[in-house]
């Protein structure tokens, strides 16, 4: 039954299908383009029937920026594109970024464009006496459950794992020079109290010498293994990412979708207002199926373009935080490997002359005694440089506790990261009508027509007949 713009079929519980044809003018989510070029020359498709030379096919796939509607399936939709060309015809075919397959007497070509790409796509071969059936795209969502808790991510966290022992290291040997440090400090105090105790108080700074030495030692093993856990984390994060992260940037994109996100937040109040007040006038100035016709049609476009736009810039701004922290990571270490280097250096040369202090102290201690005067001010000095490696220590521990679990705080970031893009909770809207509800499954088929065979007879058919064998043809695609 046929009322106005609704159709109800009435029927028992089997299953039917019901063909609708598309305006001409109807805009389609991907505009796709397709240029012929035999020896180099632009030539249309009725003139390579039977053709021989250099042919290559340019194929230009584009997502249609034209409608909002189309971009939930631009978005989300994984494009494959399927071309079969005979051996018989086809020699030296050459299609880069293709999935190339032999099937019997003819090569099958098979691209891929991605959610939200656009893409070009060339195919070259010598023809003889050419004739191909053309290239099918088929669009479906691209929805991947992707469980990083059942994947091996060591090459991820190794490298943290690595910085991880590189800072306990670091913490033991802060420890053990704030030890060695405070041995120092009071043995330059008795030495500067009890001169005529001196022997005693220089083999309490040799102890405390050579145990600081030792810190020293393992604080640069450590500091040395910190600065390349760093740089090797900073670069593992950029290739995971595929780009190098940047704060202001990733701070500038959620300062934009928050605007937006807010913006909408803002227009979904007007809208409801605009809606709202608009129903008096409707009701009191159409008849009643007009009324509820308009009313409908002004909830749809309401819905249409307000509460979808406002959930797929909540999205955004999910995906615009989640990579404000992951640039906020790679900036903080960026900044300790910048700083690192000369840190690293100046503990090295401190661990090779405090070794060596070590061993030429018997020396010094012959003239201690000239130089007791002096270790008075160098004591109450170095009050102040004990206290500075004991907040060392104390800053050592809590970077130690603070990365504990470093290496999984990176795995669940990049979970979270990749949950928006794979689309997981993405559900499809009817391309058909926007009032249609219950979508399960959305799929688009395009079908560029081939070059038919030099003398193939071509047999109109009924228009009828047509319609019902391209239907049957789209149901055979799908398996019905």
């Amino acid at each position: 039954v046929d009322e106005q713009d609704e159709v109800s079929i009435n029927l028992d519980q089997n299953t039917f299908f019901y063909q609708g044809n598309m305006n001409a003018g109807t805009p389609l989510p991907w505009l796709v383009g397709i240029t012929y070029l035999l020896d180099g020359k632009n030539t249309s498709a009725s003139e390579l029937s039977g053709a021989a030379g250099k042919l290559e096919i340019v194929i230009d796939v584009t997502p249609n920026t034209s409608d909002a509607h189309l971009q939930g399936y631009t978005d989300h939709y994984l494009l494959q594109v399927s071309g079969s060309f005979g051996t018989d015809v086809v020699s030296n075919l050459v299609a880069k970024d293709a999935t190339i397959a032999d099937a019997g007497s003819a090569k099958s070509v098979n691209y891929m464009v991605l959610p939200g790409e656009a893409k070009e796509f060339t195919v070259s071969a010598d023809v003889t006496d050419f004739t191909f059936g053309g290239f099918q795209i088929a669009g479906v969502p691209l929805s991947i459950a992707l469980d990083l808790d059942d994947q091996d991510t060591s090459s991820m966290t190794e490298s943290m794992s690595e910085l991880q022992n590189a800072i306990a290291s670091l913490d033991s040997g802060a420890a053990q020079l704030a030890e060695g440090s405070a041995s120092i400090a009071t043995g330059l105090n008795t030495l500067a109290a009890e001169g005529s105790r001196l022997s005693g108080g220089s083999v309490l700074i040799s102890n405390g010498l050579s145990a600081a030495a030792s810190g020293l030692e393992q604080l640069g093993a450590g500091s040395a293994l910190y600065y390349n856990g760093i740089n090797l984390t900073m670069q593992n994060i950029v290739n995971e990412l595929g780009f190098v992260p940047n704060l202001a940037d990733a701070e500038t994109l959620l300062s934009q979708a928050e605007e937006a996100q807010a913006e909408l937040v803002a227009g979904c109040s007007t809208g409801i207002s605009t809606v709202s007040d608009s129903i008096p006038e409707i009701i009191n100035t159409l008849p009643a199926d007009q009324a509820i016709v308009a009313l409908e049609g002004a909830l749809a476009s309401y819905k249409t373009n307000t509460i979808d736009n406002l959930a797929f810039v909540n999205m955004a701004v999910k995906q615009a935080q989640e990579y404000v922290r992951v640039a906020t990571v790679y900036q903080t270490l960026a900044g300790l490997s910048a700083g690192y280097e000369a840190l690293n250096n100046g503990i090295a040369q401190s661990a090779t002359g405090m070794r060596v202090l070590s061993r030429e102290y018997s020396t010094f201690n012959s003239g201690v005694s000239a130089y007791v005067g002096g270790t008075q001010t160098l004591a109450g000095n170095y009050s102040t440089f004990n206290s500075g490696l004991d907040s060392l220590a104390d800053g050592t521990a809590q970077l130690h506790n603070g990365t504990l679990t470093l290496d999984q705080d990176l795995v669940n970031g990049i979970k979270d990261q990749f949950a928006g893009f794979l689309g997981g909770d993405y559900t499809p809207q009817s391309f058909a009508d926007t009032r249609n509800t219950n979508v399960e499954q959305v799929q688009f088929i395009y079908m560029i027509d081939g070059v038919p065979a030099p003398d193939k007879q071509v047999v109109e058919e009924e228009p009828a007949e047509e319609s019902e064998n391209a239907f049957t043809r789209l149901l055979a695609l799908f398996g019905l």
